[in-house]
């Protein structure tokens, strides 16, 4: 807790060495999601708009899915009928469910003993969503997150 008085201290007597009206003419600030910046931001730049980077987003939106994943993982452990082996799968190719799905292997097969068959990365992901709608619609909200913030897309990036 300390270290992060220290810092927005920091950051805080640095912008006061800038002029008001200085400061006052800036439009827009590009920084993280961590909430007293915002606040600092606010007082010290009153006209600008706050932006946060692609990399916060996007990290931000692979947590949110990575907790979808597992929520939905979870509903298969006590079930039975082969149910458990679902989420044995998912929990072991969770990093491919992460990946950016423009970079998927779809050529190179690999020997998958779990599934016994020899699958690509994209043909072991379809394999994987097939196991649950919930799971398919929020995989397929997160490529398309990633998509839109690959292309710099505005427009699809406001939709999802």
């Amino acid at each position: 807790m300390m270290s992060l008085k220290i810092g927005s201290f920091f950051f805080r007597t640095l912008f006061l060495t800038i002029f008001f009206s200085v400061r006052e003419g800036v439009k827009y600030i590009v920084c993280d999601m961590y909430a007293p910046y915002f606040s600092l931001i606010k007082k010290l730049f009153p006209k600008a708009q706050i932006i946060l980077d692609r990399f916060h987003i996007v990290q931000h939106i692979g947590r949110t899915f990575l907790k979808h994943r597992i929520q939905r993982m979870n509903t298969f452990l006590h079930k039975g009928n082969g149910e458990a082996k679902k989420y044995r799968h998912l929990k072991k190719y969770w990093k491919l469910l992460q990946k950016n799905q423009s970079k998927l292997n779809f050529e190179k097969r690999q020997w998958r003993p779990s599934f016994r068959a020899y699958l690509t990365e994209i043909e072991l992901v379809d394999r994987l969503l097939a196991y649950d709608e919930e799971l398919r619609a929020g995989y397929t909200c997160y490529q398309k997150f990633l998509y839109a913030i690959q292309t710099r897309d505005y427009d699809s990036f406001m939709r999802y």
